[in-house]
């Protein structure tokens, strides 16, 4: 299902709905006004822009999304990030969310793309019982799982390079899931390959 477009939100946010996204790109090819040029908005985006966040949903279907110069490429999160509203549960679906556990979400990331980004994939938190999934993605940034986290995290036949020079790991996983790597390649874009950091095992 392609994905809507939210004239309500903020210029340019896309509103996945329902099940998913497909070919969905972002770049920063709005301008300022009159006089401006699009590379006037990289500086923006690049240091306060997050391309796609990913509350508690399930199974989200992603196929071949793509974005570029954003701070943060995938952001998954069991809460709403600031700014960002979203309309509240009845009581009833409350309840069950709490009594289940199921406050974040599961995706599937499949043929997705960030490029030139800080953090490429950011995990908040993932649904334990499903996780996240990245198949055949390019990923230009760095991967940071945190320890709220509780899904496992997928990674198969994908890309990963930080294409900034930095002494950080490209991967850091502290979450409570685990972590899978599978025929992935994983580089710091200039000198090789870079180890991996896990702070929780």
């Amino acid at each position: 299902m392609p994905a809507a477009l939210d004239e309500s939100a903020s210029p340019g946010l896309v509103n996945v709905r329902e099940f998913g996204a497909e070919n969905a790109h972002l770049y920063q090819f709005w301008q300022k006004g009159d006089d401006s040029s699009p590379q006037e908005a990289f500086p923006l985006t690049f240091s306060q822009g997050q391309a796609y966040i990913v509350g508690r949903v399930d199974t989200l279907q992603f196929l071949n999304c793509f974005a570029i110069g954003y701070n943060v490429g995938f952001w998954f999160t069991s809460a709403s990030p600031a700014g960002v509203t979203r309309a509240r549960p009845s009581a009833d679906i409350a309840k069950q969310i709490k009594d289940i556990g199921y406050s974040a979400g599961s995706a599937v990331v499949t043929g997705g793309g960030i490029d030139v980004s800080e953090t490429a994939v950011l995990v908040d938190d993932s649904y334990v019982a499903a996780g996240l999934s990245f198949v055949n993605c390019s990923f230009s940034g760095f991967v940071r799982i945190r320890s709220t986290n509780h899904g496992m995290v997928h990674f198969t036949s994908c890309n990963i390079v930080a294409w900034q020079k930095s002494e950080d790991p490209i991967i850091e996983s502290a979450g409570w899931g685990p972590l899978s790597l599978c025929n992935c390649i994983i580089s710091d874009g200039a000198s090789g390959y870079k180890k991996i950091k896990r702070a929780v095992v």
